[in-house]
């Protein structure tokens, strides 16, 4: 088969969730700002509407992001110093998470009422846009620095063995260099 099966090269589907409060939630906090200092009343509105609608979908996402993280947590394998880690970054994401429910509550609320968020809300936007950037630091520590829940060069070239017997080939531009741990 051309391309391995989904569990073969994402085991878990944390990853897959993952970026989309890592966007929507700083933008959130970017558009709502922009609603604030942009004196044209037409697009303070549209501003202000598309903030709260990528804190809402970036709030809904994050539970996906952490329900799968904390199903990852307990099948992926890691090690002692990478568990640790693990333990922060989960710490991180729920406490996250709920500050993102809670300011969406916040907003709901206002914007059923007809009323419109004041700069007070803008700080705990910033806080959040903080906790998510902490906490997406957090992960990339894991699988950059730790390695987990990505395959390791190895356990990627027995799979690709044991799934075609055709021998794989890779094109280099005459200046790659990989210390000779491969012929060319």
């Amino acid at each position: 088969m051309f391309l391995p099966s989904l569990p073969t090269i994402i085991p878990n589907l944390h990853p897959l969730f993952v970026h989309f409060p890592i966007a929507l939630i700083p933008l959130s906090t970017a558009l709502f700002i922009g609603s604030i200092v942009i004196p044209y009343s037409n697009w303070k509105e549209k501003l202000y509407t598309a903030s709260l609608l990528n804190l809402w979908i970036g709030t809904a996402i994050s539970t996906l992001t952490i329900g799968t993280g904390l199903w990852a947590a307990k099948h992926i394998g890691h090690t002692e110093v990478s568990h640790t880690v693990m333990e922060t970054h989960q710490y991180w994401g729920i406490a996250t998470g709920l500050l993102l429910l809670l300011l969406t509550l916040w907003s709901i609320n206002t914007f059923r009422n007809h009323q419109t968020l004041k700069k007070t809300f803008l700080i705990g936007l910033i806080i959040a846009t903080g906790m998510v950037t902490r906490t997406g630091w957090l992960g990339g520590e894991l699988v950059f620095r730790h390695g987990v829940g990505v395959l390791s060069q190895d356990a990627s070239k027995k799979q690709t063995k044991t799934q075609s017997s055709k021998p794989k080939t890779h094109i280099h531009d005459t200046n790659h260099s990989h210390n000779n741990d491969h012929p060319h």
